[in-house]
């Protein structure tokens, strides 16, 4: 896969184009190359596949990680079961939740409708 840099090299010297009518051009280009891997994302969002199962955190081997997964990525601390905005084309859905997890969130929830 090109970079992008490349792509707007290319581009401006084969077109003749200003960079910053070629770096659009470039970003747009780039859009349509997708890698393999969010190829395979794209087409389980439309089949309605994209799904994420909740591990615990005693199930992780590697420890190096661990610690930095849980405290970014855990349910109660994005405050959701699904990542994404509300309105997006994809979003990616947990499942097999913990029953602690289930409990902070919803302790979060109650908070949030009681200060509001």
């Amino acid at each position: 896969m090109a970079t992008y840099n490349h792509l707007l090299a290319v581009m401006t010297q084969h077109l003749g184009i200003d960079r910053y009518t070629t770096a659009g051009l470039a970003h747009r280009v780039q859009d349509y190359m997708r890698h393999d891997t969010a190829q395979l994302m794209c087409d389980a969002s439309k089949q309605d596949k994209l799904r994420l199962k909740y591990v615990r955190r005693y199930m992780v081997p590697n420890d190096t990680h661990k610690d930095d997964i849980f405290a970014h990525l855990a349910p109660s601390v994005c405050r959701s079961t699904v990542y994404g905005d509300e309105n997006a084309p994809m979003c990616i859905i947990r499942t097999h939740i913990s029953m602690g997890e289930r409990v902070k969130l919803r302790v979060i929830a109650e908070t949030k409708r009681m200060n509001a």
